[in-house]
């Protein structure tokens, strides 16, 4: 793992942030409401509390934190403190062109340096494990969000984001055709997912997808990975790509044997498998071939319940309270809350099934999480997730309704929670009031993810009707929807 300050297009007053527009200040921070931040008004108390001085020419000594720091403590990787200087000399220099002027002192301890009424917030997302009092021990992403000293409520003005990722470099870029891959391994996790690796220990997964339209894919693809910190890039592979994987040399895993029986077994080893079932994408128009970035992540939540329930009565029950504790947390349900409008808004019946009357069934084996515990989007596309494009406008979006009033979400929100937790046994472990306070989590998180999506539209609106065709521009339809709710 290494620590990557995110790239800009292009710079300006700033050297490594770039300017986000949104309609007011709640909109600046509606896309991390309910990840863990700091505020800061004051640059000379941000110095302290991180323990670093400024210079007089407002970079940092010495380069990054101070060793007493606990934000660098709960930090992994060599360079984040090298790196995280020269994003914090670059918002000293914005903030200085915008008018804070840095004071005469800046080793006073009593030395301020007001933004004005601007604020510096700090998220730390991606957590990569959590404290007891549910604050971050370690992070995988952090990011600054200035919001403009002077910026009123209702002004439309510019905000600015600096963001650092600790990115694994063992990840082969799906952004690169495959030949540049120089794949070498090939093993089989399911029955339409393939590990490919490169001898340096690189990695990818290569996923088929049954779709009749790929501007579906390509659109639904685009919207998680700008609507979710921590989504899963993916795109589709072209026919060069096909032809480098046809006519690779590599070593096969054996055959993939599924720890469900119900599911499709394999009848090669991984490689000729792979083969066989590329021989079988005879239609591009009905089956597509998709280069997914590789996620290390825990087992999906049916899978941990299936090894939870392995062993002793003593055993077991520690297990379970282990997953319960971490899963029933009111940060997962307002993520939960999220992905669910995110499902609803392109046809998403995979991760929760949205039956005829509106009532929700939680599927276990979609449930995915990160390696802290937190809910990750790794599978954002269902083949049989159909829009009706020529149907009139009040059946073209059905499940809508399962969430477009406060009397349907609530609704939505109990029924779901009883189904989760009579699946994972779990009522003994949260009676009435856990259930009620989870419930709410889940429909501020539906909120949220509203509001997500409707921002959204400002930077990306014209892009969605302009790039994804009919698909495009039934998203677009609907975002406007959840706009008027």
């Amino acid at each position: 793992m290494a620590w990557l300050i995110e790239t800009t297009e292009k710079t300006g007053v700033s050297t490594y942030g770039w300017r986000r527009k949104a309609q007011n200040r709640d909109s600046a921070t509606t896309r991390w409401e309910g990840e863990k931040y700091q505020e800061f008004n004051d640059l000379c108390h941000l110095a302290r509390q991180w323990d670093f001085r400024w210079q007089n020419d407002g970079t940092v000594v010495p380069p990054g934190l101070g060793t007493a720091s606990r934000f660098v403590k709960c930090a992994e990787g060599r360079n984040f403190s090298e790196f995280l200087s020269y994003i914090i000399a670059d918002i000293a220099r914005v903030v200085t062109r915008k008018g804070c002027r840095i004071p005469r002192n800046l080793n006073d301890q009593q030395a301020t340096w007001s933004l004005n009424g601007g604020v510096l917030r700090v998220y730390y997302l991606r957590p990569t494990a959590l404290e007891i009092l549910g604050g971050p021990s370690g992070f995988m992403r952090v990011c600054f969000l200035l919001i403009d000293p002077g910026q009123h409520q209702g002004e439309g003005k510019h905000f600015y984001q600096w963001g650092m990722w600790n990115k694994d470099q063992a990840l082969l870029p799906v952004d690169k055709p495959v030949k540049d891959w120089r794949i070498t391994h090939m093993k089989q996790v399911d029955h339409k997912v393939f590990i490919v690796k490169n001898d340096d220990g690189k990695q990818a997964a290569i996923k088929f997808e049954l779709a009749t339209k790929n501007e579906r894919y390509e659109c639904t693809n685009f919207l998680a990975e700008n609507l979710f910190e921590d989504g899963m890039m993916s795109r589709l592979t072209d026919e060069e790509d096909i032809t480098t994987l046809r006519n690779a040399s590599v070593k096969s895993a054996s055959k993939y044997v599924p720890s469900d029986p119900t599911e499709p077994a394999a009848l090669n080893d991984a490689y000729p498998e792979f083969i066989r079932l590329l021989g079988l994408k005879t239609d591009p128009k009905i089956t597509i071939l998709c280069k997914n970035e590789f996620k290390t992540v825990l087992k999906n939540l049916r899978d941990q319940l299936a090894v939870a329930n392995i062993g002793n009565v003593e055993e077991k029950r520690k297990k379970l309270l282990q997953i319960f504790s971490s899963l029933y947390t009111e940060t997962t349900f307002i993520f939960l809350g999220k992905i669910a409008v995110f499902d609803i808004l392109v046809n998403n019946n995979d991760r929760i099934f949205i039956h005829g009357d509106y009532r929700p069934e939680a599927n276990l084996k979609n449930f995915d999480f990160s390696l802290g515990y937190q809910p990750i989007t790794i599978d954002n596309y269902d083949p049989n997730g159909h829009i009706k494009f020529a149907a009139p406008i009040r059946t073209r979006w059905k499940n809508h309704r399962a969430i477009n009033t406060p009397a349907r979400i609530q609704i939505f929100a109990k029924a779901l929670l009883e189904d989760l937790s009579a699946k994972t046994n779990a009522a003994a472990y949260l009676g009435d009031r856990s259930i009620r306070t989870f419930e709410l989590a889940f429909i501020k998180g539906i909120g949220v993810g509203k509001k997500n999506i409707v921002e959204l539209l400002n930077p990306h609106g014209r892009t969605l009707k302009d790039k994804f065709g009919e698909t495009g521009a039934e998203f677009f339809r609907r975002a406007e929807l959840l706009r008027d709710e």
